[in-house]
């Protein structure tokens, strides 16, 4: 029976001791596993960006679609978000608006249910806003931008309020709106920290270009091909703008001096623009026949954009099926993932079983050991007991030293109250002996009593002795011993005057009694007040009782 109980006894804890290790690990195990997955996913779309900056859009769907997948089943919304929103980026740079702006606004959902940020959200929007600019609904476009903008203006983010400035201004100009335009112009002007100064004048040159306004295009155009910073595609633009202001103006010289810098720099969308101001410049020369070559440029040029265009459709189809069975193999895998985490629940059922049994063990061998439970009931309810009676005697004791303390306290106030006695006593002795004083001057002028002369001479020696002072100080450091040890160390530049000037203060007496007390004049006080207030970096003599009242 006895081997029976130790075997028992040794299974319950074991069982206990794997149960406690369990719990301990398995916290830590989601924390790894979150680090992990932010690391893979991370490194995930890293690859998925660098795939679509080398302009291999396949490749970079794929990665950031299973980066997304990842991200939902690990729980991390802000990677969920971005792999989303590169998706959309991908689709809109292969001309597929559609699926850009479906998963755009998938990652505008997710940047919203998790709050993702500002800048997030920003960053979204001004995606959307810019498929609705592509699709030329300049008017959702420019919905978006302005809440953008607001935004951006409560934010105080000079950086975001200067880009979108510039975007409502881009669209104002599409839409003939040049004073609005302007506007806009001059707030991005406002807000720019010398980042988007080429932009800014590109911008405003198609304003004034559009509305021409040749000789601030020109002087525009002087600024931006000067600038280093300026890209390419803004000097290209800018290049078409002065061959047509020169055509116009028939200064035919300068036009062609432009025609060679500007095939260096205009961009493969600006081409046609191009090869069209070039026909035209020609056929204003009068040479008929290389304005027809240009002619010809165009319609030849429009038809490789056609076929790029129809090569580019094929691509995206490609690019679409690819994708589709992207999609399926996922949803395979997630099957499998489904079915490892059916498996993971019945283990963790079984788990919970033999908890249960675990528990009923324990509970059946606390059972046992209740009647040792009340025997040590007992002991602890002795030792409580003594407890108790140790606290009363500690609590007597307490209450002996409180009748102490209030005994010193009630001391300490008749000690008070005494000098607050002793020192208006002084005072109004020493008034009255000034008056005496002057009485008895008045009489020895008046009436010439040499025996006055004696007199006089004893009461002025009494105003001048110092043994009350010095007894005085001696009381109140007595009394407020706190307070004088106090004073000295944080102002060891006062003197022993200061010090009893500051102790009549402290005892809320009049300039006029502490002139009776020092034996000098009310004005004298408050000028020694004054300067006193200064050694202890009062800036108001006023403050000066609150200050050592709070000392």
């Amino acid at each position: 029976m006895r081997m029976i109980t130790y075997i028992t006894k040794a299974f319950c804890r074991i069982l206990v001791l794997a149960i406690l290790t369990t719990c301990m690990i398995l916290p830590a195990v989601p924390i790894y596993a979150d680090n992990k997955n932010k690391e893979i996913i991370g490194n995930m779309i890293s690859a998925g960006e660098e795939a679509y900056h080398s302009s291999n859009y396949i490749d970079a769907i794929k990665l950031f679609l299973e980066s997304k997948e990842k991200a939902d089943a690990a729980n991390l919304p802000e990677y969920s978000c971005l792999a989303t929103y590169n998706i959309g980026v991908c689709y809109f740079f292969i001309s597929e608006n559609g699926e850009a702006l479906k998963n755009y606004y998938d990652a505008y959902t997710i940047c919203q249910n998790n709050e993702l940020g500002w800048e997030t959200e920003s960053m979204i929007m001004n995606g959307i806003a810019g498929v609705y600019f592509e699709e030329e609904n300049y008017i959702k476009s420019r919905e978006i931008i302005i809440q953008c903008y607001k935004e951006a203006i409560n934010k105080k983010d000079s950086n975001f309020v200067c880009a979108y400035a510039l975007d409502l201004a881009l669209i104002a100009n599409k839409e003939k709106k040049f004073t609005e335009s302007a506007e806009f112009l001059k707030l991005a002007r406002e807000y720019d920290n010398n980042k988007s100064q080429s932009r800014i004048l590109a911008v405003e040159a198609e304003a004034m270009f559009m509305q021409k306004k040749y000789d601030q295009v020109i002087a525009i155009s002087n600024e931006l091909l000067s600038s280093p910073t300026a890209e390419k595609a803004d000097k290209g633009i800018i290049l078409i703008y002065l061959i047509n202001i020169y055509r116009e103006r028939n200064s035919l010289e300068m036009a062609f001096q432009c025609i060679s810098e500007a095939e260096k720099t205009v961009t493969m969308k600006n081409k046609p623009y191009l090869f069209e101001s070039i026909a035209q410049l020609y056929e204003s020369a009068g040479n008929y026949k290389r304005a027809l070559n240009f002619k010809d440029s165009v319609i030849i040029y429009n038809d490789s954009l056609t076929t790029t265009h129809n090569r580019q459709l094929a691509e995206n189809s490609r690019i679409k099926m690819e994708v589709m069975k992207l999609t399926a193999e996922m949803d395979k895998q997630l099957t499998k993932m489904r079915q490892r985490h059916y498996v993971t629940l019945l283990l963790l059922c079984i788990l919970a079983l033999l908890v249960t049994i675990a528990i009923i063990i324990i509970r059946n061998q606390r059972i046992k050991n209740h009647n040792e439970r009340k025997v040590m009931r007992l002991e602890i309810e002795k030792k409580q007991h003594e407890k108790q009676l140790a606290e009363e005697q500690a609590k007597a004791i307490e209450m002996e030293a409180h009748y102490r303390q209030e005994i010193m306290k009630r001391s300490l106030e008749q000690k008070q109250t005494e000098l607050s006695v002793t020192t208006m006593f002084i005072s109004s002795r020493n008034k009255l002996i000034e008056d005496l004083l002057k009485y008895l001057s008045d009489i020895k002028e008046t009436q010439g009593i040499p025996a006055l002369n004696n007199l006089v001479q004893h009461l002025k020696q009494l105003l001048k002795t110092s043994n009350e002072r010095d007894n005085f100080l001696i009381n109140f450091e007595s009394a407020n011993s706190d307070f004088i040890k106090t004073l000295k160390n944080q102002h060891p530049n006062l003197s022993s005057s200061d010090i009893r000037f500051l102790a009549y203060i402290r005892m809320n007496l009049s300039m006029k009694d502490i002139a009776s007390l020092t034996n000098t004049n009310p004005e004298s006080c408050k000028r020694r007040k004054i300067r006193i207030s200064k050694k202890l970096g009062i800036e108001s003599s006023a403050d000066l009782y609150d200050y050592i009242l709070k000392m």
